[in-house]
């Protein structure tokens, strides 16, 4: 199999530990491991007290299964499997399809997403974004012309921010059912939503066919401990992904596990403190933009990502670099995803997000 390089880790990979400020990145601010372990039961402190770096179980943790399987109403432990979100998504894809395979993917997109299902050889089709929005009728003509395999989707959307009403979501699960369809969903921004009518139900509750991805590197703050899940009613996709998982990490680190059950025991506190960051900056942006005609955006209704047009006529990819080289100021533009426009994605997660939008208005100042 040839993979290609992926566009957006290789542009993260130049910046971000170069730049000083980071205005796209995707997850909240980052705990410590302090502020983790302060969180801690007792029971639980002693757990790490009394860690072993052995291995563990390739499932997962026991008792970290149990903490997620508390997320979903439809979901036991053995409808999960645990590992680092980019490693699930290529278990789901080789586990899943074979070459030839037709799959339908919401788009733009995280690029491991469609592009491993296009380097094994399958046949990717792409439900484009589009009039600020994703067009169900344009997904039910793509499914009438050729059923596929899968379905892939993303809400809330990265990069876009886009997240669609409870109601489009049983829609795509009706049409999925009546061609029996796969979904596998990411929801690794779920929880985030700025009102409750925005929250939207895990596609493994709600889809006997459906496999929602979620973990604790964007909604929990916890990049660092590369703890994902996948989680799916079909057993048989869940053994199948768990066979292939001893190919890849075989297990999860035992003192991450740990940290992982503090986090999820304490998610509502974490989730208020990330909701509190990205309601700030979503503020002060949206004061921002009304000063500048060349700015444009929509405000996002759940997660910390959505699109900041900028009207540039040397196009956004020299605007970006530009940025970067005067200010240390690091903004994503859509090229890295394989879209064209004069967009860039904003990560409203970060405590320090306001301070680095600051030289980015100086810049926009000088070059305007």
């Amino acid at each position: 199999m040839n993979i290609r390089h992926f566009k957006l880790e290789r542009y993260f990979a130049k910046y971000e530990f170069s730049a000083k400020y980071l205005l796209s990145s995707s997850d909240c601010d980052p705990l410590s491991q302090k502020e983790v372990l302060s969180m801690a039961s007792n029971e639980l402190l002693s757990k790490w007290e009394r860690v072993t770096l052995g291995y563990s179980e390739s499932r997962g943790d026991s008792f970290l299964l149990k903490e997620i399987s508390k997320l979903y109403k439809n979901i036991a432990d053995e409808n999960v499997v645990i590992g680092a979100p980019q490693e699930l998504i290529l278990l789901a894809i080789i586990s899943i399809l074979k070459r030839n395979d037709d799959i339908i993917v919401t788009y733009p997109a995280y690029q491991s997403l469609y592009s491993l299902a296009e380097d094994i050889g399958c046949k990717v089709r792409y439900w484009t974004y589009a009039n600020n929005q994703f067009d169900i009728n344009d997904l039910k003509i793509m499914i009438e012309k050729r059923v596929p395999r899968l379905l892939i989707i993303n809400f809330p959307h990265n990069p876009t921010g886009f997240t669609p009403k409870i109601s489009q979501i049983h829609e795509i699960i009706e049409l999925c059912r009546k061609n029996d369809i796969l979904i596998l969903s990411d929801e690794m921004y779920r929880f985030l939503e700025t009102d409750e009518i925005y929250k939207l139900p895990a596609i493994s509750d709600i889809y006997e066919n459906g496999i929602s991805l979620c973990g604790l590197s964007k909604s929990f703050s916890l990049p660092g401990l590369r703890t994902g899940w996948l989680v799916s009613r079909r057993v048989d996709v869940i053994e199948k992904i768990l066979e292939m998982k001893d190919f890849t990490t075989i297990c999860q680190p035992s003192n991450n596990a740990i940290l992982s059950i503090i986090a999820l025991q304490n998610r509502e506190n974490i989730i208020r403190r990330n909701k509190s960051i990205i309601l700030e900056n979503v503020n002060y942006v949206e004061q921002v933009v009304k000063n500048y005609s060349v700015l444009n955006w929509l405000k996002p209704l759940s997660g910390p990502i959505t699109l900041l047009s900028i009207d540039y006529y040397k196009g956004i990819d020299h605007f970006t670099k530009e940025l970067v080289d005067r200010k240390s100021v690091m903004l994503l533009p859509i090229t890295v995803y394989d879209f064209v426009g004069n967009s860039v994605r904003l990560g409203l997660g970060r405590k320090n997000f306001i301070e680095g939008f600051k030289l980015f208005e100086e810049f926009l100042n000088e070059v305007f």
